[in-house]
């Protein structure tokens, strides 16, 4: 299914490429750039499906399904942090919900099961 997303992208992207060549100067990326590249498509893209996918297979889906609500509040965290971002007072708003979804759905987890 991703590769069909993943051929979309590619013909939407090729008229840009294309009117990139054609009419501005081309960039291309240097040996560095290409190491870049290579390592953002491999490590975060790649190998967070991988891991995903064994946890999906070790604790089930409903709880990493669940469990993936926790990007949004690890990005926050690494935004502050390394980024140098202000928490405000909607990050706290934000991330308030998605822990008490995460509780909701504990507490209801524990109750059937």
């Amino acid at each position: 299914m991703m590769a069909y997303f993943a051929v979309a992208a590619l013909i939407m992207t090729i008229p840009l490429v294309l009117i990139e060549i054609f009419f501005f100067e081309v960039q291309y990326p240097t040996n560095e750039g290409l190491q870049i590249i290579f390592y953002i498509a491999f490590v975060p893209s790649f190998l967070s499906q991988v891991f995903f996918m064994k946890g999906v297979d070790t604790i089930g889906p409903n709880s990493a399904g669940l469990y993936a609500n926790l990007v949004p509040i690890i990005s926050t965290f690494f935004a502050v942090v390394l980024l140098g971002e202000v928490f405000e007072l909607y990050h706290l708003i934000s991330l308030s919900f998605v822990f008490l979804g995460i509780y909701i759905f504990d507490i209801k987890a524990r109750n059937t099961g």
